[in-house]
């Protein structure tokens, strides 16, 4: 008997939260920043038994294995890292800016699956 392969389609909601710092010496200062990006996820896999009988109803585990690739949209943050304001620096510890930070991209993933 073949194993049936399931093939799917999803798109999803996807949230990240950003944090970075980095430790300023010479004005004995933490910068930091945090963000908050929003987007979403669209892929397209295929599902594939691999253990088990297929088809059949039981209360056996039945393992899956599981191939989906995608692409993944989320906003850019902006990395400009400032002191707070209860650290205890200096007041005019300038903000060091690092450019864009983009979480976006394609992707490829495998993965396994048990159930009953």
């Amino acid at each position: 008997m073949i194993t049936p392969l399931y093939v799917f389609v999803h798109a999803l909601p996807a949230f990240a939260h950003s944090e970075a710092s980095l430790d300023n010496g010479v004005a004995a200062a933490t910068l930091g920043t945090e963000h908050w990006s929003y987007g979403l996820d669209g892929a397209a896999g295929a599902a594939c038994e691999v253990y088990g009988k297929p088809g059949e109803q039981s209360f056996r585990p039945r393992l899956w294995l599981i191939a989906e690739g995608g692409y993944g949209y989320l906003g850019s943050t902006r990395l400009s890292l400032k002191s707070k304001s209860d650290s205890g620096a200096p007041e005019r510890t300038a903000p060091v800016d690092l450019g864009s930070l983009s979480l976006a991209g394609p992707y490829f993933r495998v993965s396994a699956a048990v159930s009953f």
